[in-house]
């Protein structure tokens, strides 16, 4: 039962470095981050 957890736990990190980079990829390109979006 804690394999969900776990799986829960990596999806938000991964989702929390895929932000930081978005929003550090968005500061050098504005216009990659829109075409991401």
């Amino acid at each position: 039962m804690s394999s969900w957890r776990a799986s829960v736990r990596w999806s938000r990190q991964s989702a929390a470095r895929s932000f930081q980079a978005i929003r550090t990829s968005g500061l050098h390109n504005q216009t990659t981050e829109d075409e991401r979006l």
